[in-house]
């Protein structure tokens, strides 16, 4: 089976995640210092995000780095299944390259699956080509 992943910029709502079975990555932030996580049940509040830096708060995000997503790369690899990563420009955002490194890794020690990474060059829409790509492999054809 595959697994689909990508990372917080997509912005997806949990409740599409839950429903296409896709597995965002967390990025992490501080606001004014205080750092903040989101559990996976939890949607990312971008009203407060944003509002913050609209009134000046120091804001300060953080890519993902290689060491994490191999691990949640690895829980897919470690039950049989392949991976496919969508993320957000590498021309942004130093995660498409993570992903890349850590499928490198992973390629040698999981050399019957298969790691896909995919920098898409662009943030908007991909939650959407994400969705999409799901319902694609569910059904076996191409989304419309």
């Amino acid at each position: 089976m595959l697994q689909l992943f990508t990372d917080t910029s997509a912005n997806l709502p949990v409740a599409l995640t839950k429903q296409h079975h896709i597995t965002v990555v967390p990025f992490s932030y501080t606001v004014d210092g205080k750092e903040t996580d989101y559990p996976d049940d939890v949607d990312f509040d971008g009203a407060a995000f944003y509002g913050a830096m609209r009134r000046g708060a120091v804001v300060k995000t953080s890519m993902v780095n290689p060491d994490l997503m191999a691990n949640y790369f690895e829980r897919a690899l470690s039950q049989g299944d392949d991976v496919l990563y969508v993320g957000m420009s590498g021309g942004i955002s130093g995660t498409a390259q993570a992903a890349v490194i850590a499928a490198g890794e992973l390629t040698e020690k999981y050399p019957a699956r298969k790691i896909v990474t995919i920098d898409t060059y662009c943030l908007p829409w991909r939650g959407v080509t994400g969705a999409r790509s799901r319902a694609h492999d569910r059904r076996g054809k191409e989304p419309r």
